[in-house]
């Protein structure tokens, strides 16, 4: 079934170009095949773990936008010949299928390549595509707990704080030797940890770009959100920005915080909060949070 789907939106994207455009192929397509795609670190001290979760790539050929397209990607374009080919990966913003868009902070890649009428370009092996966090990517906070410390402090609120978990064969760390783990259980009945220091170096006046990375596994719902401080932090306002979901697998996701930092930009500075459970429970089941590679950037 999903091959026929295929073939009759190739059909659609053929009759749609064709019909704005002259061609002098006649409209006989190329294809380009795109399996998989690397992303690199370049600088460990700084960018942490090679840790994502690139979800599409927005492909352009000779500067112009010929498509979205969801990895494994499989699809046709009206030219052939030599072009320069330049593929931005893509993500799920705040892991919404919906609000997919290329990530500012990856870099592009750029391909010179022949295309060939009726003919599939598959790229892969050297010729797979390679992205890296671009130069001007800023590390506001980064936490992979590899130093077995935790920068995540607890609030006045929480039960707990987070321990440093090494693994087992049942609860896996997702790269590295170490991740964050918090437990509920009995009247431990909620958690909330945020940075140790606040940020006061977020662009929130400009509306630049400010993405929360984050690799998690967790029992039930966690919510992430920022803390503003005003008037030498006299002032205090808690802004919960989304609520992440349950899941029995180690997930990234990129959170969107520009709209939500950039509502308090007379603030002094920031710090950015996880929090789990409930706290008006006396008592409750077993609750495991695993959390990883949080990444603060803009």
């Amino acid at each position: 079934m999903k091959k026929f789907y295929n073939i009759f939106l190739y059909i659609l994207i053929l009759f749609a170009l064709t019909s704005c455009h002259d061609y002098v192929n006649d409209g006989i397509p190329s294809f380009i095949q795109i399996d998989s795609v690397n992303f690199r670190i370049t600088n460990p001290s700084v960018q942490g773990s090679a840790s994502s979760n690139i979800s599409d790539v927005w492909v352009y050929i000779d500067n112009q936008h010929v498509g979205v397209y969801e990895l494994p990607a499989f699809f046709p374009v009206l030219f052939s010949g030599e072009h320069t080919l330049i593929i931005r990966p893509g993500i799920k913003v705040n892991g919404i299928a919906g609000t997919r868009m290329y990530y500012p902070f990856y870099s592009r890649d750029t391909l010179t390549v022949n295309l060939v009428q009726d003919s599939v370009l598959q790229l892969n092996g050297d010729n797979t595509p390679v992205f890296t966090y671009t130069p001007q990517t800023d590390f506001a906070w980064t936490e992979n707990f590899e130093d077995y410390q935790s920068d995540l402090v607890k609030t006045t609120k929480s039960n707990t704080i987070v321990h440093i978990y090494s693994g087992d064969n049942l609860e896996p760390v997702y790269g590295g030797n170490v991740c964050g783990q918090i437990l509920l259980q009995d009247s431990t009945t909620f958690f909330e940890v945020y940075n140790s220091e606040k940020l006061t170096c977020l662009p929130a006046g400009d509306g630049s770009s400010i993405y929360l990375e984050m690799d998690f596994k967790c029992d039930t719902v966690m919510t992430v959100g920022i803390y503003a401080y005003y008037d030498a932090s006299v002032n205090i306002v808690q802004v919960p920005v989304m609520r992440v979901n349950p899941t029995d697998k180690w997930k990234k996701i990129y959170i969107y915080l520009t709209n939500s930092i950039s509502q308090y930009f007379l603030a002094d500075s920031f710090r950015i909060y996880i929090s789990g459970g409930n706290v008006a429970d006396s008592t409750t089941e077993r609750k495991e949070f695993y959390i990883d590679n949080l990444k603060l950037i803009y």
